[in-house]
């Protein structure tokens, strides 16, 4: 995998479920591109899927292009927490979601939040 020049990284609580992680990273050339054609190949190879721990991808190109929707699922495959990847010229934005109390994170609320930071990168 290619790496970043410069990275950020935050976390915040949304509401008392939720937690948010994101991270932006700045790359040279198409690095952040690189990133996550690389991503969605590994995640096609060594995919879980179903009831097994790992990880599982759920959507490519769900946001627009070059972006991926996946789970890092775990307790043999009954929780697990939500990732969207997402290349906006030369940043890679990542934001992953937990649920403490499910431990299913809401995905169309993950997506929104992906959605609000691939603008800003993009602006």
């Amino acid at each position: 995998m290619p790496q970043p020049v410069v990275s950020r990284a935050e976390a915040a609580d949304l509401s008392t479920r939720f937690r948010v992680y994101q991270n932006v990273a700045w790359y040279r050339g198409d690095g952040a591109h690189a990133y996550v054609t690389e991503l969605k190949a590994q995640l096609a190879r060594c995919g879980v899927g179903g009831y097994d721990e790992g990880f599982d991808p759920v959507a490519e190109d769900h946001l627009g292009p070059d972006t991926v929707l996946f789970l890092r699922t775990y307790d043999e495959g009954d929780r697990y927490v939500g990732y969207v990847a997402a290349a906006v010229g030369h940043y890679l934005v990542v934001v992953m979601m937990s649920d403490s109390y499910l431990g299913a994170a809401d995905l169309t609320t993950l997506n929104g939040l992906a959605g609000t930071a691939m603008s800003r990168a993009a602006a």
